[in-house]
């Protein structure tokens, strides 16, 4: 990056910028697979059962159904995206989470909440529909085991009309 201060005088400055990639696990044709994608792909992101994303130096695990009648029961590629977006500015030392609350409304498989877990938040809550909560709570349990931090909270509940 170029940054051009007083005077028109120019500088070369490093920017730290996230990277993220996928490694996607499933079934095709009847064999087992185990590949890495450097590059989002809608198609290949969502036929994968598993999704290893690594976003930055974060490991987050999507245990997903790939033929879910549910737009949220797959991985979306835009929430590994807005992940990497926020880990740009906690590498630049731009954005601390630690200690802070969030709430993710419509979670889907949990990929964005499960991040901000890992990143230091200390309660964050996702919600989805009913049908969807026995992924999302599966994928809370697979991130963030209790033992890893016992005052952190994550929580998945149900969003709606009662």
């Amino acid at each position: 990056w170029i940054e051009v201060g007083p005077g028109g005088k120019k500088k070369i400055v490093e920017k730290k910028v996230c990277e993220f990639s996928y490694i996607l696990q499933g079934w095709e044709d009847g064999e087992y697979y185990s590949r890495e994608a450097i590059k989002p792909d809608r198609w290949e992101t969502q036929a994968a059962d598993k999704i290893i994303a690594q976003i930055g130096p974060h490991r987050v695990t999507v245990i997903q159904d790939p033929h879910s009648p549910h737009l949220g029961g797959y991985l979306w590629d835009n929430s590994s995206v807005f992940s990497c977006y926020i880990m740009t500015y906690v590498m630049r030392g731009e954005l601390d989470l630690r200690g802070t609350t969030w709430i993710e409304v419509g979670a889907g498989v949990g990929l964005v909440g499960n991040f901000l877990a890992k990143l230091g938040s200390s309660r964050v809550i996702m919600t989805d529909i009913i049908e969807l909560l026995p992924v999302l709570q599966r994928n809370v349990e697979e991130n963030n085991p209790i033992s890893a931090n016992p005052s952190q909270e994550v929580a998945v509940n149900r969003v709606g009309i009662s």
